[in-house]
């Protein structure tokens, strides 16, 4: 498949994601995940956005960050599909999580997420990851 602007577009707004959480930037973090209702390894409650405040999430995205030093994740598409004003990416995340204590755990978290384009602007509505098995 062709590689088009609107695709370009789509994974970029995943590179979004991932740098909110990359840099710790819990606005951002809120701002890219607060339409998604997601499913995986946690509760469905917790990923339902719908379900916690914007204070609720923005605190548990905090105490997460307060766990590690560092976390910097990585994708490697396997498809994508885009139609009308809905995406759909699929692939695997891997995760490196810096402790605190300096150790480095290595995890690969299957994904899959559809996105949804509201005034030209690539939003993720629904999200599914799990963790593969740790690499480190």
């Amino acid at each position: 498949m062709e590689e088009t602007e609107e695709h370009r577009d789509l994974l970029n707004a995943m590179k979004k994601w991932i740098t909110a959480f990359e840099d710790k930037d819990i606005d951002a973090a809120y701002e890219v995940e607060r339409e998604v209702i997601g499913f995986g390894w946690r509760t469905p409650n917790y990923r339902d956005r719908s379900q916690i405040t914007e204070a609720d999430f923005k605190r548990r995205i905090k105490n997460l960050n307060n766990t590690m030093k560092n976390w910097q994740g990585s994708y490697q598409n396997f498809g994508m599909r885009i139609i009308g004003n809905t995406g759909l990416l699929c692939g695997i995340l891997t995760e490196k999580i810096t402790k605190l204590d300096g150790s480095v755990n290595t995890v690969r978290v299957r994904y899959s997420s559809t996105w949804m384009k509201f005034d030209g602007e690539w939003k993720q509505v629904m999200g599914h990851r799990d963790n593969q098995f740790n690499i480190t």
